[in-house]
Parts: C-alpha cells; sequence; structure tokens
C-alpha cells in the first residue's frame, strides 16, 4: 500500500508540473503550494511519531528504574532495621 501512495503522490506531482499551454496558471501554482505544505506536513509528522516514540522508550526506562530504586531502597531499610535489631541484641 505504501509503494502505491507514494507512486500517486509522483504521479500527482508530475500532473501539477506539467504545462498546459505556455505557463503555469494559478491553479497549478495552487496546487503546487497545496502539495508542498502537504509535504512539510508529513515530514513534520515523521518526525513527530519518531519523538513520540523515543518519549515513550524513556519513560519506560524511568518507569523500570524507579522500580529497581524503590526495590533497593527496601531492601537499605531493611538491612538497617537488621543491624539496629542486632545492636540491641549486643548491649
Amino acid at each position: 500500500m505504501a509503494n502505491q501512495t507514494f507512486s500517486l503522490r509522483i504521479k500527482s506531482r508530475e500532473d501539477i508540473t506539467a504545462t498546459r499551454d505556455g505557463g503555469p496558471t494559478s491553479e497549478d501554482i495552487r496546487d503546487g503550494c497545496y502539495m508542498r505544505i502537504a509535504d512539510a506536513v508529513e515530514k513534520m509528522a515523521s518526525s513527530y511519531d519518531a519523538l513520540r516514540a523515543e518519549r515513550d522508550r524513556y519513560k519506560a526506562y524511568y518507569e523500570a528504574e524507579k522500580s529497581v530504586a524503590r526495590t533497593r531502597g527496601n531492601v537499605i531499610a531493611g538491612l538497617k532495621g537488621a543491624i539496629t535489631r542486632m545492636k540491641k541484641a549486643g548491649r
């Protein structure tokens, strides 16, 4: 499907750039402007998708590390409690 869309885009560009009687008409210029706007929007959308994927990846990394940090915090707290109990038992 992507190849078909790509070839249709090329075909529509060829149609727009084909001049009729001598030079481009105002409709040709308008259509060319619309094509440039559409290309710019498409490029921005692909950049946006890449940024969103990168954001999601970093968010997943953050959540995983936050979980590990919480687990390690619990281990440290447990060890501190064990040391305190050992100190009290040794008195």
